[in-house]
């Protein structure tokens, strides 16, 4: 009888906002027998500046098979096209040495795009989460687009979203809908709010969980995140735990601004970076969450709890009524925090959760394979 082949997988995880979505996934997929799937960790995962994040992956207990550490310290726009390139280049190597027969690549930062290019020039099909989507105030939006029609199979959270691929690609095959990995959240990663104040070292009560990130308009950056901070200053009476953003250009004066403001005011604190497992908790039981990620559209909903989103950044995507929309204008910030710290917990209705969406995903896979 002879030796089986397995079919060889790779994901790669570039930052700490793919790889808590990543997580459980990888995990099922390190199980199967027939699957040889390594993973491989780069960007900000390997970077002290962006708070070292590979920490999270090892203590996850799931296997690392390739680090590949491009020593990123900067968001100056120059420095992160010389990263691009030397990710071109890194990862030609890798596949030019191994040949998978699928890559596993989620969302839309910039890093993931010449990781892309590489497995398409190397003829290597590359499976997408997270396509079709909009938000029309990043970058990240034309590398979404991009990562679509390099990639062979789409794992899409909407079927309006699917829509999208369609029109992108001109093609409707291969497009699962199988809802947002992060929608559908392991209850057991969820802390306890009293072990959650001894992870974090602070008593917490009131707080607000605040992650704001650069618009693609980034000359305006310092005076929109002290806009923001003008309107956090004027209740005391909150906590306020900001999550510094990662290496995107124009990030670098946003993250100074909230190292110098949690300085100065007693019930402001910040962090490199906390993990899946405590960013998750805090968005339980967070008054509401304050800034422009998708976290706020897609995981707070999970758990009732409202966003105040901010400017254009994730204008375009598609919202629960949980989620208020507003300029960076101090008293409209201000109107909104005040209403919301007026109505009790929201319907929890999201429309990027789907039911067993990890499961659904792993079969996906499983067909796709073998």
């Amino acid at each position: 009888m002879g030796v089986m082949i397995k079919k060889k997988l790779f994901v790669i995880t570039s930052s700490r906002s793919d790889f808590g979505i990543l997580k459980q996934l990888i995990s099922s997929l390190q199980k199967i027998e027939k699957f040889e799937t390594k993973l491989v960790v780069t960007g900000s995962h390997l970077s002290l500046k962006y708070g070292f994040t590979v920490k999270e992956i090892k203590k996850s207990k799931l296997k690392i098979y390739k680090k590949i550490n491009l020593r990123i310290t900067s968001e100056k726009k120059e420095k992160i096209i010389d990263y691009m390139s030397n990710y071109l280049k890194k990862f030609n190597l890798l596949f030019s040495k191994e040949s998978p027969n699928l890559v596993l690549l989620l969302g839309d930062r910039y890093e993931i795009l010449p990781i892309a290019i590489c497995a398409y020039f190397h003829n290597i099909p590359i499976a997408h989460f997270h396509g079709g989507e909009k938000t029309e105030g990043s970058l990240d939006d034309g590398v979404r687009n991009a990562l679509s029609i390099f990639s062979k199979y789409h794992f899409v959270s909407n079927k309006i979203y699917k829509k999208r691929i369609i029109h992108i690609r001109n093609d409707s095959r291969n497009i699962f809908n199988v809802g947002s990995l992060a929608s559908n959240y392991n209850k057991k990663e969820i802390l306890n709010k009293k072990k959650l104040s001894k992870q974090l070292n602070i008593n917490l009560k009131n707080f607000v969980c605040v992650t704001l990130y650069s618009e693609k308009d980034t000359h305006n950056s310092k005076k929109r995140i002290n806009i923001v901070l003008k309107a956090i200053k004027k209740y005391k009476n909150l906590q306020f735990i900001f999550t510094l953003p990662s290496n995107d250009y124009g990030n670098d004066i946003i993250r100074k601004e909230i190292i110098s403001f949690c300085k100065n005011n007693n019930n402001s604190f910040y962090f490199k970076s906390l993990g899946s497992k405590k960013y998750l908790s805090l968005l339980k039981y967070s008054k509401f969450i304050l800034g422009n990620s998708s976290s706020g559209i897609i995981e707070a909903p999970n758990f009732g709890t409202a966003t105040i989103n901010l400017g254009n950044r994730q204008k375009g995507r598609l919202m629960a009524k949980s989620i208020y929309n507003s300029s960076y204008n101090t008293n409209k910030i201000t109107l909104l925090i005040n209403k919301i710290l007026k109505r009790n917990k929201i319907i929890k209705k999201n429309p990027y959760y789907k039911k067993n969406s990890h499961e659904l995903t792993l079969k996906t896979i499983k067909q796709i394979l073998i």
